[in-house]
C-alpha cells in the first residue's frame, strides 16, 4: 500500500518527461524528494469514509484500474489486484466491516474514471453524485468531466456531479498537508496539473 500522500514516479520519457500515473507496487517515498509524486489515494478513502458517516444510504463507488506498466512489469502476477480494489479493501477496514462498495476496476485514466460516474448518474438511480479527490486534483478532474459531457450530450449528467476535497474532511491531517504544499513532490505535481488543464482550455 502506497503511503497516505506521496508515491514514487515513472518517467516514461526521461526526467523531463511528462508524468503518467502512479502504481501500487511502488514503494512509498518521503515527501521532499523530487522524485516522489502526490497519489491521496489513501486520504481519499478516509474522506470517503467520514462522508458515508453522514450520508448513510448513499452507494459507494471507488475507480481505479491498473496501469498498464504494473501488468507488463508483474506479467500477469498481479491477478485481480486494482487501484480500486485495494481502496476498497482500505476503506473496509476503517469500517470495521465489509460495506456494499461497488468498484470500477478497468479505468487507467482520469477520462475513463469520468466515462463511470457519468454513466452511473445517468442509469437514473442517482440524483447527485459527489466525487471525492484531492484538491489539487480537481480543476483537471472537474474540466475531464466537462468536456467529456459536451462531446457526448450529457451535459445535464455532469450538472449533477459535485465534486469536494478530501482535505476539508480531515482535519487531524492538517500538519500534513501543510507540509505537503511545501514539498518538492507538490510543486512536481502541480506542474503536470498544470500542463493538463492548459491543455484542456486550449481544447
Amino acid at each position: 500500500m502506497p503511503s497516505a500522500l506521496f508515491q514514487e514516479v515513472e518517467f516514461p520519457e526521461g526526467r523531463g518527461g511528462r508524468i503518467v500515473r502512479t502504481h501500487l507496487h511502488r514503494p512509498a517515498l518521503t515527501g521532499n524528494k523530487d522524485e516522489a509524486y502526490l497519489g491521496g489515494g489513501r486520504m481519499c478513502v478516509k474522506a470517503l469514509f467520514h462522508l458515508s458517516r453522514i450520508h448513510r444510504d448513499a452507494h459507494l463507488l471507488i475507480t481505479g484500474g491498473r496501469p498498464r506498466s504494473m501488468e507488463e512489469r508483474f506479467a500477469g502476477k498481479v491477478g485481480g489486484v486494482s487501484e480500486a480494489s485495494v481502496m476498497r479493501a482500505y476503506f473496509n477496514e476503517l469500517a470495521g466491516q465489509a460495506r456494499s462498495v461497488k468498484i470500477v476496476a478497468e479505468s487507467r485514466t482520469t477520462e475513463d474514471d469520468a466515462t463511470a460516474i457519468l454513466d452511473v448518474v445517468q442509469s437514473g438511480q442517482f440524483e447527485t453524485a459527489i466525487v471525492v479527490g484531492m484538491g489539487f486534483r480537481l480543476p483537471r478532474a472537474r474540466l475531464i468531466l466537462e468536456r467529456l459531457a459536451e462531446r457526448t450530450k450529457r451535459t445535464s449528467v455532469a450538472d449533477r456531479v459535485q465534486f469536494v476535497d478530501a482535505e476539508q474532511f480531515l482535519p487531524e491531517h492538517f500538519d500534513e498537508f501543510v507540509a505537503m504544499n511545501q514539498s518538492a513532490a507538490y510543486a512536481l505535481t502541480m506542474r503536470q496539473e498544470r500542463y493538463g488543464v492548459e491543455k484542456l482550455l486550449k481544447g
